[in-house]
């Protein structure tokens, strides 16, 4: 669906629950409250809606979230049957606490591609980071996911005096075993807005750090709606998301829906849309739907929003 100022919205990113087992600094409050099981949207709800936003909206691409997608009962389940609909895309982002312990399951249902979060690979700073062990179940999940063939990126959220030490070490190790790393600007959103001032580190801090210890940089071209600039330093690939100083509001090609059926126009928006009426309405009307999509995708920003309450677990990262 092409909104009003040419730009093809066909990406959709679900977040299927809003728990985790990790409370990342940047993510999660100290103590979140999550919602109970029947407040979220089911499986199969999840399904229909899926269905009529690509046959009506052109939805195409669809990224499974949270929360941690895979404490969501179901979510094999949902990968299939959205493969079986039609949906050319179906990826999966996890923190990889559960995924080499699902991966053959994943692989069967048909998953495209795997993101997990990996914001340091040394053990006592991610039980800080994290509040919680398991680095180890996370690096054996991604080596699982490859071993597969699946393609896997890593997306690191760089905080500075935290693991903005560790951008070399994570390229080199991501690309040694097949695996493209990311690093996330933090954002000004949710728990992110009360250190974003003292944490961020920009995209061109990253950027310096690699030319002055790897060599000379290169770019590499990607697609306009890409969320990622990639880049080149001799056999080593890396990608980076600024959203906070090099955003691609502009280009951006994705709506978001939360566990609860809210369906966002951007991450950053205060308020969703509630598609539960048509979900659940003995009666689809398709007319009302389009125009509904319409409203939500009129509320896309074309620059960036600064500063947002909602949290990255309710609207997944």
């Amino acid at each position: 669906m092409l909104d009003s100022h040419g730009r093809n919205i066909h990406k959709l990113r679900i977040s299927v629950t809003e728990s985790c087992q990790l409370k990342c600094s940047y993510c999660m409050p100290e103590h979140p409250n999550f919602p109970k099981n029947e407040e979220y949207l089911s499986i199969d709800e999840i399904i229909y809606l899926v269905a009529k936003l690509a046959d009506l909206g052109g939805i195409d691409q669809v990224r499974l979230t949270g929360g941690e997608p895979l404490l969501r009962k179901g979510v094999g389940k949902l990968i299939s049957i959205l493969k079986k609909i039609g949906i050319p895309f179906v990826g999966l982002t996890t923190n990889a606490l559960l995924l080499e312990q699902r991966v053959d399951q994943l692989h069967s249902y048909g998953v495209d591609a795997i993101n997990v979060s990996l914001d340091t690979l040394n053990p006592e700073r991610f039980s800080r980071m994290c509040k919680q062990t398991g680095l180890q179940r996370v690096l054996g999940g991604i080596k699982a996911a490859r071993d597969l063939d699946i393609p896997v990126k890593t997306n690191t959220v760089l905080i500075r005096g935290e693991n903005d030490d560790e951008i070399i070490p994570i390229i080199k190790y991501a690309n040694e075993i097949g695996v493209m790393p990311r690093f996330l600007e933090l954002m000004s959103i949710g728990s992110g807005n009360d250190q974003h001032h003292y944490r961020h580190v920009s995209y061109l801090e990253v950027l310096k750090k690699v030319e002055r210890e790897l060599g000379t940089v290169t770019i590499i071209p990607v697609p306009c709606d890409s969320t990622a600039m990639l880049y080149q330093v001799g056999e080593l690939r890396f990608g980076i998301i600024a959203s906070e100083n090099k955003p691609f509001c502009q280009d951006c090609s994705r709506l978001r829906l939360s566990a609860k059926g809210l369906l966002f126009g951007c991450l950053m928006n205060s308020d969703g849309f509630d598609t539960r009426e048509y979900i659940r309405s003995l009666e689809f009307d398709e007319e009302n739907f389009v125009r509904f999509l319409a409203q939500v995708i009129s509320t896309k920003p074309l620059e960036r929003i600064i500063g947002s309450e909602n949290r990255m677990n309710i609207l997944g990262g």
